[in-house]
């Protein structure tokens, strides 16, 4: 995973800080971050086959094949 962008990253200090956050407001599934919102809704727009294709394919790039 250490080749996606850096505007991609949260650190952990806020995805812990959004998720508490989330849990005080009663919310069960929350996505910390503008990017993966957007990506989010992009993808609930796409057709499901599209979706998974695009996932998979995507997927291939960012997979640490070092071990």
């Amino acid at each position: 995973m250490n080749k996606l962008p850096g505007f991609m990253w949260l650190s952990a200090q806020e995805v812990v800080r959004h998720g508490i956050a989330a849990v005080e407001r009663g919310v069960s599934v929350y996505i910390p971050g503008r990017v993966n919102r957007l990506i989010k809704t992009i993808v609930q727009l796409m057709p499901d086959r599209l979706a998974m294709w695009l996932s998979a394919r995507e997927s291939k790039r960012y997979r640490n094949t070092s071990t």
